[in-house]
């Protein structure tokens, strides 16, 4: 367990946490190797301001705003003929509000390389499927923790675990550094 202590708003806070790091600087917490602002555990963030923790690289900024779901369509039948009703999460919000808009349906030649056509949406496609998953990931479709293509991050506990001249952080294998990131406002 670790203890920091931080001034915030004319208060002294103790902040515990546990450390992140996994051994030594070449992924394990220490930021032997990183750049300022880079990070591999929340340790390689503890000397900078306003309570910054370490985000994967490419991490969504998170919301102080709380979530606007915006419900254009409930069913196909809400939309014109030819369209079908798609449900997306948008910005600030979760899985478990989700907005919903009217969109073109998909046809065999209109959905992007990465993606498929399931007779009404362009969905993304399965590495199940043909999809390639990325350096660092490895298809794993019906774990919990894929993405949207089954692709799963490496796990690792050091730099040396990752291929490719990766990074450890966090815990998983990145083509870059993390970066050391406050919290939303």
């Amino acid at each position: 367990m670790i203890a920091r202590r931080r001034r915030f708003a004319g208060a002294l806070l103790v902040v515990l946490g546990v450390a992140s790091g996994c051994g030594d600087d070449d992924g394990g917490g220490t930021s032997g190797g990183l750049s300022e602002g880079q990070c591999r555990a929340d340790d390689d963030c503890a000397s900078r301001p306003s309570f910054e923790t370490c985000a994967w690289p490419g991490a969504p900024w998170g919301c102080g705003v709380p979530c606007m779901a915006q419900r254009l369509c409930s069913s196909d039948a809400d939309c014109t003929e030819g369209d079908a009703c798609e449900e997306y999460v948008g910005s600030c919000c979760t899985a478990a509000e989700p907005s919903s808009w009217c969109v073109a349906r998909c046809s065999a030649t209109s959905c992007a390389a990465d993606e498929t056509c399931d007779g009404r949406l362009c969905v993304p496609r399965s590495c199940d499927a043909g999809f390639a998953c990325p350096a660092h990931t490895t298809c794993a479709a019906t774990d919990a923790s894929a993405d949207a293509h089954g692709c799963v991050r490496a796990r690792c506990e050091r730099d040396a675990d990752c291929s490719d001249d990766g990074y450890c952080v966090l815990g998983s294998c990145h083509a870059a550094p993390g970066e050391c990131r406050g919290p939303a406002a």
